[in-house]
């Protein structure tokens, strides 16, 4: 095998015969693929056979690197060729070749899951390779989706890498992908391709990219992202689970935390008008938004609470008039033991007048309780009576 590799590898290097060099690519591709794709070991192994194994999968690295190398010249070649084609017949089908290599590279890039360097070096050459075959709607459909996956790569290795100036650079490729295969969807869109399962695949296309632009502008703190955000909310495709993501993601970069709040705000809205509402995933949009909302300042200081304050209103209104009995028992759990646990902290740094609101905040909620009301109100309503005693002791020392 070795023997034949190095003569073929010769060959590649050395032949003029264009036809000779694509053929030579083609069998030194096929033998390595093979070499990766055969099995080469059971579940079963014995401890004795590990470093043998570790070997073998090292071997296996070496190989796919040799893949991407042979496809990458192959590619190279068959530039070449199809630039001279108007000046000579070519003896070979330059089309066929080109389909060979990239079917290639697209079902090795799969296999790559483990690594995603290949991984994008494989999706960008499958792309390139798409580039010099026919234009036919499966073509394009290719090329989108390796831009897709290129994109993701990029923000899978910025966060894998701790080198700043490495970083930015995946970062930067990303949004270049992003807006490449945002090229490939309007192409798309030009062929007569419009089934509702193909529909519902490109809905997910472009929530995806949405994501991944939002990302890599949030994490590279552009400017931009802010305008992108609004700009999502006008999409028909942009539904509250992209919100929910987009909120999270804002909240990831530590640079964003009020745009993560007002994604989550859009979120809560677009559950809440929904034809039927999900009061699972509304109640997690809510929980989040109000967490959120208490994190700013310092659990003692009351001023800073007031836009949680007012989600809290919106939550016990929803609650009352629309979700009753359907809002999860143990979302109401985490809104009343949240609003109380607020009241305390508060009453222990002295702001009684703030505790009682915050605490009679968190009573208010109780009533909503089925199975759980028994365990918390007697609890409660205890402290609750100790917090209205103080209140009012400090107004008496106070002249009122």
């Amino acid at each position: 095998m070795s023997v034949a590799t190095e003569a073929m590898e010769s060959l590649v290097a050395c032949s003029t015969d264009e036809s000779q060099v694509l053929t030579s690519l083609r069998c030194l591709t096929r033998m390595k693929v093979t070499s990766i794709v055969s099995p080469s070991s059971t579940s079963s192994a014995s401890a004795l056979e590990a470093e043998h194994l570790e070997k073998e999968r090292n071997l296996e690295g070496k190989d796919m690197k040799s893949v991407i190398s042979y496809i990458s010249t192959a590619y190279e070649k068959l530039v070449v060729l199809f630039q001279s084609q108007g000046q000579r017949k070519p003896a070979i089908d330059l089309d066929s070749e080109a389909s060979w290599f990239m079917k290639i590279a697209w079902n090795m890039a799969l296999m790559c899951q483990a690594a995603a360097n290949e991984m994008l070096e494989l999706f960008l050459l499958c792309n390139k390779l798409a580039a010099l075959c026919p234009r036919d709607i499966s073509n394009v459909i290719r090329q989108k989706r390796c831009m897709l996956m290129s994109a993701c790569l990029c923000l899978q290795l910025a966060k894998s890498t701790k080198e700043e100036r490495a970083k930015k650079k995946y970062l930067e490729d990303a949004l270049l992908y992003v807006g490449e295969s945002r090229l490939f969807c309007a192409r798309a869109e030009d062929f007569a391709h419009s089934t509702s399962d193909n529909a519902a695949k490109e809905t997910t296309s472009l929530v995806l990219l949405l994501l991944y632009e939002f990302e890599a502008r949030v994490r590279l703190n552009d400017g931009e992202a802010e305008k992108l955000f609004e700009h999502a909310i006008s999409l028909p495709y942009a539904d509250a689970k992209t919100f929910e993501t987009m909120a999270a993601l804002a909240r990831q970069s530590g640079h964003y935390v009020n745009l993560s709040m007002k994604a989550l705000k859009v979120a809560v809205k677009k559950y809440r008008t929904a034809e039927k509402i999900d009061y699972v995933k509304c109640s997690g949009a809510m929980r989040s938004l109000i967490e959120l909302a208490l994190q700013v300042g310092l659990p003692t200081d009351a001023a800073s609470k007031k836009e949680a304050w007012n989600y809290y209103l919106d939550a016990g209104e929803f609650i009352e008039n629309t979700a009753k009995e359907d809002y999860p028992e143990m979302e109401i759990v985490w809104l009343m033991t949240k609003a109380w646990n607020c009241g305390i902290h508060l009453y222990s740094a002295g702001h009684y007048q703030d505790a009682m609101r915050w605490c009679e905040l968190g009573v208010s909620f109780l009533k909503h309780l089925r199975s759980f009301r028994s365990s918390y109100e007697n609890q409660m309503m205890t402290a609750y009576g100790e917090i209205l005693a103080k209140v009012d002791s400090q107004k008496t020392l106070s002249g009122f």
